[in-house]
């Protein structure tokens, strides 16, 4: 389990090339709760956070799946959502 939170934790094809500049919008599929590394680059097991997992079907027609702190947002099924990356880091947050 701990392998596939580190693969998802940002799961935008790079073949579409989404750049920093380009929000998506979307609507959510489906949340799951999981358990994020405080710090997956160095690989400190011990410290947990509680994230999601968003499956999110972008206005394209493409699915992305995105794990991320489940912090000030809270979302339902059915949210219209806006991502936004920035440094090869997305953030997924709720469109007005």
């Amino acid at each position: 389990r701990r392998q596939r939170q580190m693969c998802i934790r940002d799961s935008i094809r790079k073949d579409l090339n989404y750049s920093n500049q380009d929000p998506i919008f979307g609507t959510i599929l489906n949340i799951t709760k999981v358990m994020i590394e405080q710090d997956a680059i160095s690989e400190n097991t011990q410290e947990l956070i509680e994230g999601i997992e968003l499956l999110i079907q972008t206005n394209a027609g493409d699915s992305i799946s995105i794990i991320q702190k489940n912090d000030q947002y809270s979302f339902i099924l059915g949210d219209k959502v806006i991502i936004k990356k920035t440094n090869n880091q997305s953030k997924v947050m709720p469109s007005e």
